[in-house]
């Protein structure tokens, strides 16, 4: 699970739910940014719904091209319309990574994730056949108003459909982050876990 700017409390969906096993340590990993502002008491909290059992376990897989994490994935300084996008079967993904051994998995809502240069994002599931079924699209990214967003009806992913994931940002010298009031130079820009770094992450919740 995660929490972005933007985000509520959310249910997960009847009957489902993520697997805590007994003894099990959450840790809770929490970002900062503290380029402006004073210094104010840390207020997090973390509140679970808990079950004993539920009708079935169901899993959250983040979405994203592995050799982005290596920095493979170049915001270069100036440039208002970068693009990058990634597309893999995600049964596939599920089964090399042990997840599953079904041929089929039930989708119950996706999310997407960028930083303060995100200028819009999509997921798009082309099926076997070559139909496109949108899952999210974004067109206005805000940083400040993220969130996972569940389908109105749980969708079945298959082994031969494809997953696509396409982010883009506007690095131009007008959208910069400001520091006390003084909008910072663009700069070139990859992947990392700071604000001031990008990323282009999808995530869904699905079960077998």
């Amino acid at each position: 699970g995660g929490w972005v700017p933007g985000t509520s409390g959310t249910d997960v969906p009847a009957g489902t739910g993520i697997k805590i096993r007994p003894g099990s340590t959450i840790v809770l990993q929490v970002h900062y940014n503290s380029t402006e502002g004073t210094s104010e008491t840390d207020s997090t909290s973390l509140e679970l719904m808990l079950e004993d059992t539920v009708a079935k376990e169901a899993h959250q897989m983040g979405w994203l091209n592995p050799q982005w994490l290596s920095g493979s994935m170049p915001i270069a300084a100036g440039d208002a319309n970068a693009k990058h996008s990634f597309s893999f079967s995600p049964v596939t993904a599920l089964k090399l990574l042990n997840a599953t051994t079904a041929s089929e998995v039930t989708v119950y809502g996706a999310g997407l994730h960028m930083h303060q240069l995100g200028k819009s994002g999509k997921l798009e599931l082309t099926r076997e056949n070559g139909d496109k079924e949108c899952l999210l699209q974004i067109d206005d990214w805000d940083f400040n108003w993220q969130g996972d967003y569940s389908f109105g009806e749980p969708m079945v992913f298959r082994g031969g459909d494809q997953l696509a994931i396409e982010c883009a940002w506007d690095n131009s010298p007008e959208n910069q982050p400001t520091v006390d009031g003084t909008p910072l130079p663009p700069k070139n820009v990859n992947w990392g876990e700071g604000t001031a770094d990008e990323m282009c992450l999808g995530t869904f919740y699905w079960t077998e």
